[in-house]
């Protein structure tokens, strides 16, 4: 959108794909689901009691292509809590954004095949 209308501009860079439901980020402290990708970064779904670090190093996996990307380091752009899992828990269903940092030409390869399987 445009500045002159009053409405908020898009900031994302390249455009994201639904994920598939069988797509997870390991690295969080508990597994996350993913919901969305790019070539910049990817949107998760997940359970947790603490607030993260700016910074995170995750590992993509999609257990039903027997698809894994180790080590990618990632920049927190959002986490936004959800609301608690059940009534009489501490710990929230969250929703994180996260920006891959400066990926290897390899592993910007990987992560355009790890795209590729989404759709």
């Amino acid at each position: 959108m445009s500045g002159d209308g009053g409405g908020i501009a898009e900031r994302r860079v390249h455009p994201r794909a639904e994920a598939e439901g069988m797509s997870y980020v390991a690295g969080l402290g508990r597994p996350g689901l993913v919901v969305d990708i790019s070539e910049g970064g990817l949107g998760v779904l997940y359970k947790g009691t603490e607030d993260l670090p700016e910074e995170v190093v995750v590992d993509l996996i999609n257990a039903a292509k027997n698809i894994f990307i180790d080590k990618i380091r990632c920049r927190k752009t959002r986490d936004v809590k959800k609301g608690q899992v059940t009534g009489f828990s501490y710990v929230q269903e969250r929703r994180l954004g996260l920006q891959f940092l400066n990926p290897s030409e390899a592993r910007t390869g990987a992560l355009r095949q790890f795209m590729r399987t989404q759709v």
